[in-house]
């Protein structure tokens, strides 16, 4: 499935990683992508990086058409996988 996240700070982040260990293809979309943060939680080219802000249309449009999936299937993904799969540390 193709996947595009708003917002790569910590949960957008960690859906991102989970999205990607179940297969699925990963856009996180995000105003300034901490990318050593995200290399460190996601991996290292995992998942496609997108710095723009949310309020420019063309580039929000550019994102989503690369990951033509609505919204709401990528917040019942990230809460589907939160549940099969539990953080780790607990």
């Amino acid at each position: 499935m193709n996947i595009l996240i708003t917002g790569a700070g910590l949960i957008g982040s960690h859906c991102a990683r989970q999205a990607v260990d179940a297969g699925n293809k990963v856009v996180l979309f995000d105003l300034s992508p901490n990318r050593d943060y995200l290399h460190k939680v996601v991996g290292k080219d995992r998942a496609e990086v997108v710095a723009a802000d949310m309020r420019d249309l063309p580039a929000l449009i550019s994102a989503m058409e690369r990951q033509p999936a609505a919204p709401s299937q990528t917040r019942r993904l990230c809460k589907h996988l939160w549940r099969v799969r539990p953080r780790e540390n607990q």
